[in-house]
């Protein structure tokens, strides 16, 4: 919501510096916009976000009977389907895990990155488990998510010994559990642990920390980087695309190709012939 927010709020302003009046907006205007984001030299992706943005405004619009729908039929420039953060060697995912130490701190550290870098969840998917969602299934351990786009927590993953002792191991520390559904992993404010949810933002801010730590202090890391080295290492072990694409859960099996093509490019590059 955040962010169509600020989008549909880019667009009013530029329609306000241009005095053009949204019930009169055309498909002239909508390319004169499309050419405005261009000249703004962002990105493709960037560029791509604020244009369908805007292009599902009117699709709203037009359904409701308030206006008609001018964006139909105007194309974008192609952008880059390839991985654009760069997987973790195991080497690097090992000296990332030693960054953690034996404090509660350094517990709740090292379950949080087992998780990303492991099981490959995504960011949103760590802060929103709760406590509650760690259990026991068929006499194996899992965990149940929020996966992309859902409501509610319905896909549930297994975890593998270490990962989930990783878990215990923080549980023991974690205090102010209240109720089931506190969240597994919160906020710590001077040297005592709330009941707040971790933010986003934090595990962002706490994962660029760490990836410094160890000399990757680049853009083309972040916290996306460990669901990239849970694909490309799983690749690299033998799985096939069908069972990679399970695990990370993928809705399509072209989201997990291009983690072949990341591979593809790294052997290619290895290789001085």
């Amino acid at each position: 919501r955040q962010t169509y927010y600020y989008g549909i709020r880019k667009f009013i302003l530029w329609l306000y510096r241009n005095k053009i009046d949204i019930d009169n907006v055309s498909r002239s205007t909508i390319i004169e916009y499309k050419n405005f984001l261009i000249n703004e030299q962002l990105s493709a992706t960037s560029i791509k976000n604020y244009y369908t943005i805007v292009r599902l405004y009117f699709q709203w619009a037009r359904i409701n009977n308030l206006s008609d729908d001018p964006t139909l039929g105007i194309r974008l420039p192609k952008h880059s389907n390839a991985i654009k953060k760069n997987p973790l060697t195991t080497e690097e995912a090992n000296k990332l895990f030693k960054t953690c130490d034996d404090s509660p701190l350094g517990k709740r550290n090292l379950a949080m990155l087992h998780l990303l870098l492991v099981n490959g969840i995504r960011r949103n998917e760590l802060t929103q488990i709760n406590v509650s969602d760690v259990e026991v299934r068929n006499n194996q351990p899992g965990v149940n998510i929020k996966g992309k786009g859902r409501i509610s927590k319905d896909q549930f993953i297994y975890l593998t010994p270490f990962v989930y002792q990783s878990i215990q191991d923080w549980l023991k520390e974690r205090s102010y559990i209240t109720e089931s559904y506190s969240p597994l992993f919160v906020a710590q404010f001077g040297k005592h642990f709330t009941n707040r949810r971790l933010q986003n933002n934090s595990v962002t801010i706490l994962l660029k920390k760490k990836l410094r730590e160890i000399g990757l202090d680049s853009k083309l890391y972040s916290c996306h980087s460990l669901r990239h080295t849970a694909a490309s290492l799983l690749l690299a072990a033998g799985l096939d695309i069908l069972e990679v694409q399970l695990y990370l859960r993928h809705a399509s099996s072209n989201t997990t190709m291009l983690y072949t093509r990341l591979i593809h490019d790294r052997i290619r590059s290895e290789n001085k012939a």
